[in-house]
C-alpha cells in the first residue's frame, strides 16, 4: 500500500477540486462487515472519479448528539479503516476526511454556520451546508436515507451558492441495517483533554486520534473559561533515532497540520492566540475552545506538569504510557487522568475481532518516510547512472 500524507487545509477555504460525498444511516451495530456493506461501494465509486491531488469530505449524517464516545470513536475508526483499504486498492492519493455530522431526518436549518447552541465538537448538517465552499462535485449514495440527507444539504447550500445539475453525482449505495438502536444518552466529557504523538506526515491514523479526542470535549457556552484541547507533539530533538529520521518534518510543520485539521472539524479557520518555536495556541468557536500544540521533550509532556487536566487519549500501542502518566501523577499527589483508548486504524481486511493487539497493518508515518527515503535513493542511483 502506498501511504499518502495529507496537508492541513481548513474547510472554510474555497479549494479547487474539493468534493463531498453525502452518506446517511450508518449501520448499528457498526461492525466492520456492516460498515463495508453499507459504504464500501459508495466511497470506492467516488474515489474512482477523483483526480490525483483532489480532496474528498465523506459526510456521514445521522443523530450523533449527545456524543457517545465509545460508539462514535469505534464508528470513526472503522470508517477510516475502510477508506484506507479502498485507497490501497485504488492507489488514489486523494486527501479524504470523514466527518460525523449530526442530522435527524426531516430536520430543517437556517443558513447559519454558528455552533453556539452546541457544547460539543460535532457540527450539524446545516452548518456544513452553509460552508462557503464551492464544491467541485457533490456525490451521494443511491439510498433513500442518503438522498433525503442530500436534499436537506442542497436546500441550505443553494441559498448562497449556485449548484449545477452536473455537479451532483449519484454513486452506488449499500445496505445499512439498524437493529434496535437505543437513543444516545451521551457519555462524560471534559473541559481539558490531552493527547500526544509525533504527527509526522499527517495521515488517516492521526485524523482518527485527533477527531476521536474532540468527541470528549465539553465546550462551554461562554468564552470566559474556554475548553482546552492540548496536543503534545514530539520535539525534533527526540526524533533523531527514529527510522528514516532525515525524512521527518519539522515541529512547526507538524503543529500546523494538526491545528488546521482540528479547525476543519469545526468548519473554521483557527485564530492564532500565540505562536513560538515550541508552542502554537489557536482559538475556535468564538473563543470557547482553545487548541494548544506544545512541544514534548520527555515521556510525560504536560501531563506531569499541569494538574488541571481531565482526560488522556491513547491507542493500544501507547496504553502503557497512559498507565505511566497516572503512576507519576499519583506520586505527585494529583488526581489520575481518565484514560480513553481509541481503536486501531487498519489498512487491510481482517475478520471482526481478529485485529486487537495486531499492529502490523496499522497506518504508519514510518512507512511514508521509508517510501520517501527509497524514492530519494532511486533518484540518486539514476543520477549516478547518467
Amino acid at each position: 500500500m502506498s501511504i499518502h500524507p495529507v496537508k492541513g487545509v481548513t474547510m472554510a477555504t474555497c479549494i479547487k477540486n474539493r468534493s463531498i460525498l453525502v452518506l446517511a444511516s450508518p449501520p448499528s451495530p457498526a461492525e466492520r462487515s456492516a460498515i463495508r456493506g453499507a459504504f464500501h461501494d459508495s466511497i470506492s465509486a467516488t474515489l474512482t472519479q477523483l483526480t490525483p491531488g483532489s480532496s474528498l469530505l465523506v459526510a456521514v449524517a445521522a443523530p450523533f448528539l449527545p456524543p457517545d464516545w465509545s460508539r462514535l470513536q469505534s464508528l470513526l475508526a472503522k470508517l477510516y479503516s475502510l477508506v484506507a483499504l479502498i485507497q490501497a486498492d485504488h492507489d488514489n492519493p486523494a486527501d479524504v476526511n470523514v466527518l460525523l455530522v449530526d442530522h435527524a431526518p426531516g430536520r430543517e436549518y437556517t443558513c447559519d454556520r454558528s455552533n453556539s447552541d452546541n457544547d460539543s465538537c460535532i457540527v450539524n448538517l446545516g452548518a456544513l451546508a452553509s460552508l462557503p465552499v464551492k464544491w467541485s462535485r457533490i456525490f451521494h449514495a443511491s439510498t433513500e436515507a442518503s438522498i433525503a440527507a442530500l436534499q436537506t444539504f442542497l436546500s441550505v447550500h443553494e441559498r448562497s451558492t449556485a449548484i449545477l445539475r452536473d455537479q451532483i453525482i449519484a454513486v452506488p449505495g449499500g445496505v445499512s441495517m439498524i437493529q434496535g438502536q437505543k437513543p444516545a444518552s451521551g457519555s462524560r466529557r471534559f473541559a481539558r483533554v490531552i493527547i500526544g504523538g509525533t504527527f509526522d506526515h499527517f495521515h488517516l491514523g492521526h485524523k482518527l486520534l485527533l477527531q476521536a479526542s474532540t468527541f470528549l470535549l465539553s465546550i462551554p457556552f461562554s468564552a470566559q473559561s474556554p475548553a482546552m484541547f492540548t496536543i503534545g507533539i514530539t520535539g525534533d530533538a527526540l526524533l533523531n533515532n527514529k527510522r528514516y529520521a532525515s525524512e521527518i518534518e519539522p515541529w512547526s510543520v507538524r503543529a500546523q497540520a494538526v491545528t488546521d485539521f482540528v479547525g476543519s472539524l469545526l468548519l473554521e479557520t483557527p485564530s492564532i492566540i500565540s505562536s513560538s518555536t515550541t508552542e502554537l495556541i489557536t482559538s475556535l468557536v468564538g473563543g470557547r475552545l482553545q487548541v494548544r500544540c506544545t512541544e514534548i521533550l520527555d515521556a510525560y509532556g504536560p501531563t506531569t506538569r499541569e494538574r488541571d487536566l481531565g482526560a488522556l487519549v491513547v491507542s493500544g500501542e501507547t496504553r502503557s504510557g497512559g498507565k505511566a502518566v497516572n503512576d507519576k501523577r499519583r506520586e505527585t499527589g494529583w488526581h489520575e487522568l481518565e484514560v480513553f483508548e481509541i481503536d486501531v486504524l487498519h489498512a487491510t481486511e481482517q475478520e471482526e475481532g481478529s485485529i486487537d493487539g495486531n499492529y502490523a497493518a496499522k497506518i504508519s508515518s514510518t512507512d511514508y518516510r521509508r517510501q520517501q527515503a527509497e524514492a530519494r535513493s532511486r533518484e540518486k542511483r539514476v543520477s549516478y547512472a547518467v
